[in-house]
């Protein structure tokens, strides 16, 4: 094998090993709707559902495993059908599960 030809491999590897990472982490970081309780930040993965924003606050429903939360930050609420990770401060509340987020990131894509 050329010499070449090892920078090329060297790099696919580590491109794939990047991906694949990538894809791990809502799973890794993500907790289980079961384990939550009121009051501790958590991390949350999901696909938004609905969306709702007024005067540069949004919220936006999420499902994971079944499950439903309202996650509300301040910002540009994700299109319908995008998959966020989300952290911030869990409540079960009479609303509902709600997640005060502290940041919302749009994730492309999980394994």
């Amino acid at each position: 094998m050329k010499k070449r030809e090892k920078k090329l491999v060297a790099v696919l590897v580590i491109i794939i090993v990047i991906l694949i990472a990538y894809g791990i982490i809502p799973l890794a970081i993500a907790a289980s709707p079961g384990s939550m309780h009121s009051g501790n930040t958590y991390y949350v993965y999901g696909t938004v559902d609905h969306r709702f924003e007024y005067d540069n606050t949004s919220v936006v429903q999420i499902s994971d495993s079944g499950q439903y939360f309202y996650i509300t930050f301040n910002g540009s609420a994700p299109a319908v059908g995008t998959h966020i990770l989300a952290h911030g401060k869990y409540n079960n509340g009479f609303l509902g599960k709600t997640i005060s987020a502290t940041s919302v990131y749009p994730w492309y894509y999980s394994l």
